[in-house]
């Protein structure tokens, strides 16, 4: 279990904000991801989410590889081993996760699950105060509530501090 985003529990993905998010991450081993895995914090019966993974063209997201939807019907780990496509990542490589919800009734949260046994990949510059300095990216012109298959990148703009960031955990 690989678990990419900021070292902490209590990140999650914005509310009532329903454009993609994307952040970035080294594949940490040559592999397929066979599941996605995130702990639903704040669950939300009307709303799931979509987690993706995104290869990189020159430090930014480009095109959609694979995602699942993750059942945020209630609180607690979800694993889902069902992925639209299969993902290869290659060690040593820059890709992006990113994460939506799928409809505006809404706001589940989510961080990564399990806790144990992960390894970290990204986000590791946490420092002053606990603040996380890496950038989350927000595609402005996507759809709402939808995955674009490819991003044109000056559609790209920092989250700012307009919302937090999600954790999920890949298994290769």
């Amino acid at each position: 279990m690989t678990t990419v985003g900021q070292l902490t529990t209590t990140t999650s993905t914005r509310s009532s904000y329903r454009q993609p998010s994307f952040r970035s991450f080294i594949a940490p081993v040559t592999g397929d991801i066979s599941e996605f895995s995130v702990y639903v914090s704040t669950a939300g019966a009307a709303t799931d989410i979509n987690v993706a993974i995104y290869s990189d063209d020159g430090g930014v997201p480009d095109s959609l590889l694979g995602y699942a939807t993750m059942d945020c019907s209630s609180t607690g780990s979800v694993t889902q081993d069902t992925i639209s496509d299969t993902i290869s990542l290659t060690e040593g490589i820059q890709y992006w996760y990113a994460w939506v919800t799928t409809n505006s009734t809404d706001s589940p949260t989510l961080r990564a699950e399990p806790q144990t046994a992960t390894q970290f990949v990204t986000g590791q510059m946490n420092g002053v105060a606990g603040t996380d300095y890496q950038v989350t990216l927000v595609d402005i012109n996507a759809s709402a509530n939808t995955l674009p298959s490819s991003i044109t990148a000056s559609d790209l703009y920092p989250s700012g501090n307009l919302g937090g960031n999600a954790r999920i955990g890949v298994e290769f």
